[in-house]
């Protein structure tokens, strides 16, 4: 892990982590705390969720198992 692998605009340190520390962060927050990966990964669409509005909703609800739906 590099806490300042890269730097904001404001000079803030940006934390680099490797494929294998990503695996155990997601092993964690998946085991520990009970997320899923869809709902770690959901924010990340959200800036293109406006333009397709309602049917990638109905899209997410027929792709995804109930156990990985958000709450």
């Amino acid at each position: 892990m590099d806490p300042d692998a890269f730097r904001t605009t404001t000079d803030l340190g940006v934390t680099a982590v490797t494929a294998e520390e990503m695996r155990d962060v997601d092993h964690v927050a998946i085991e520990t705390y009970g997320l899923s990966l869809l709902q770690m990964i959901e924010p990340l669409g959200i800036p293109y969720a406006p333009p397709f509005g309602h049917e990638f909703a109905i899209s997410l609800e027929k792709t995804a198992p109930p156990s990985e739906m958000p709450q």
